[in-house]
């Protein structure tokens, strides 16, 4: 009898043993996942702001912590906003997973710096016992230089109206997809990259005063992008003279929303007689692509002024030349009036987005009356403000729609092919599986999500954090690089049940530079045993199914072969017994 239990012990032992260690090695004390990019671009003359989000997952019942440290040490070359060496935060630690966002300003003091910044990181708890425990990581952030931008006007003076001008661009380091704006120029400029230095002609309009000479402020606004990722914008005002002596005939052409919409579309134009002379006979030529109109003035006196307006249908961009041919008491002259930009606009965009037709105003004004019409059914829209969108049901995507709306006292109408507005979505399901029970109440199982792209754009860098209210889950977070348009990736947790959980589930993704937040809840019911019930008869009626299982890190199986050497060695020495009696 003795000796029976002797090797049941033997062959426990080991087994229990290992499943212990098993179980209490599967999760650390601490962990995290920590990450960082450039907030705003570096530059010599400013503060640069670096943005750290950090991740941490305690087991406090390893670990006793109430608070974290997190130091980062910068590289040469780079400093505080005291002009240390390192930057130190700390931390408040309250729940078991927490998520921090670290925002520091350094100040880059020298432009030697290597194409990729390592930053190491000290991240020290502070346990309850008044003791620490450190953990060394780091972080690194590409460098591409700091951006010191600037532009200057070439020619030494300006005369009032018309003119052409260059301005010379200066850049230490590459920028691409520019642009410079400024209230004078006739159009914007693009500027697809510049590389240190670049000159380029502007048309701009300077205004008209009585003075001989006078000083203009040209204000201009420079937007880039950069290799970071961010855009540049710098303002500038450039201080010009404008000589005035120089006799002008000049025209001032205006769209009343400075862009022009499909259809009919009314410029106003003025013709200024700036000559000390009277003009007769002018003959102004308006050319707009292969259409040209022709206006006669009989007489504009000197220092005098005509209006009138032109009407022109607009089906792309509009660019209008004007030519006067006239006579002076000198002689017959002719001059060119410049050329006029005016980019055409659809203002009233119509797209496709999961089951609704999106309406929305592009423009910066107003726009009233708008029929969106699209096979039988017709959206009327009394008012729309700039930049509003509207959201209208529908059943079945159209492939085109028929757009009216009403601007400038005149009706304007097009066609419009619909598109589908590119997103994300994601849709989370899940199940259990291998469900087992120990002899102690706790349920194991494994929790697999399903995530599953149903957008048609790739998400990236999505992590899954689990909160399990108090139950323990392995791992506690999960991270997906990245997941395409349809795909479905399964993800499996371990977790043990003791009570009635519900568990949390939030999932950060990154799309288009900006982060997404998603949380889910699942609820899990904890079911006791009744007293009549034992633990054999529960387990039996799964034993076909669950034979593969573990408890404690042992296969059921193993589990059942050595119940078996358990009853054939005490029914044995039960039946010596009763003979002997």
């Amino acid at each position: 009898m003795y000796k029976s239990i002797i090797l049941i012990l033997l062959i426990l032992f080991p087994l229990v043993l290992s499943g212990v260690i098993n179980s209490s090695s599967t999760s650390p004390p601490f962990s995290y996942f920590i990450t960082a990019n450039w907030k705003t671009i570096p530059t010599l003359d400013n503060l640069t702001t670096i943005n750290l989000n950090l991740i941490t997952f305690l087991n406090s019942t390893k670990v006793n912590a109430y608070a974290l440290i997190a130091k980062i040490f910068l590289p040469e070359g780079v400093l505080n906003a005291s002009e240390g060496h390192y930057i130190e935060d700390i931390l408040p630690l309250s729940s078991q997973v927490q998520q921090y966002n670290i925002q520091f300003n350094v100040s880059i003091v020298n432009t030697s710096l290597p194409n990729k910044l390592n930053f190491p990181v000290i991240l020290m708890l502070i346990t309850e016992s008044g003791g620490n425990v450190s953990y060394n990581t780091s972080l690194t952030l590409p460098y591409y230089g700091t951006y010191n931008f600037s532009i200057k006007l070439l020619n030494s003076s300006l005369i009032q109206g018309f003119q052409d001008v260059i301005f010379r661009i200066n850049t230490q380091s590459p920028l691409y997809n520019g642009s410079i704006s400024s209230p004078y120029f006739m159009k914007n400029v693009s500027l697809s990259y510049v590389n240190e230095s670049k000159d380029i002609s502007v048309k701009l309009f300077v205004p008209f005063e009585n003075s001989l000479i006078y000083h203009l402020n040209i204000p201009l606004t420079i937007r880039f992008l950069t290799p970071y990722n961010l855009y540049y914008v710098k303002q500038f005002v450039l201080e010009t003279n404008v000589n005035t002596s120089i006799p002008t005939l000049y025209a001032n052409v205006q769209a009343p929303t400075r862009v022009v919409y499909p259809g009919y579309n009314n410029f106003n134009i003025s013709i200024v007689n700036k000559e000390s002379l009277s003009i007769s006979n002018l003959t102004l030529i308006a050319k707009y692509n292969n259409t040209m109109k022709k206006l006669t003035i009989p007489y504009l006196p000197s220092n005098s002024a005509m209006n009138f307006t032109l009407s022109f249908y607009a089906n792309s961009n509009v660019s209008l030349e004007l030519y006067a041919f006239f006579y002076t008491p000198l002689g017959f002259d002719n001059v060119s009036l410049g050329s006029y930009y005016f980019p055409i606009e659809y203002p009233i965009s119509v797209t496709w987005n999961n089951g609704n037709i999106n309406i929305s105003n592009l423009d910066n004004v107003t726009l009233n009356n708008i029929t969106v019409q699209f096979g039988q059914d017709t959206v009327k829209i009394l008012k729309l403000s700039p930049k509003e969108n509207i959201l209208y049901p529908a059943t079945i995507k159209p492939n085109f729609v028929y757009i009216a709306f009403y601007a400038d006292n005149r009706i304007f109408s097009y066609s419009q092919k619909v598109y589908e507005v590119p997103f994300v979505k994601l849709n989370v399901t899940y199940q259990f599986i291998n469900i087992t029970r120990s002899t102690t109440g706790t349920y194991t199982a494994t929790l697999i999500l399903y995530i599953q792209n149903t957008g048609d754009q790739y998400a990236n860098n999505i992590y899954i954090l689990i909160k399990p209210n108090g139950t323990a889950i392995t791992p506690p977070f999960y991270i997906i690089s990245q997941i395409l348009p349809n795909e479905t990736i399964a993800i499996p947790f371990t977790v043990h049940v003791t009570k009635n959980t519900v568990f949390q589930i939030s999932m950060f993704y990154y799309h288009n530079n900006q982060t997404y937040i998603k949380n889910i809840t699942i609820p899990l019911n904890y079911v006791k045993l009744s007293p009549g019930q034992t633990v054999v008869k529960y387990l039996a009626n799964y034993v076909g199914k669950y034979t593969l299982y573990q408890v404690y890190g042992i296969p059921a199986i193993v589990i059942a072969f050595i119940l078996i050497i358990i009853l054939i060695s005490i029914v044995p020495a039960v039946r010596k017994n009763t003979t002997k009696e």
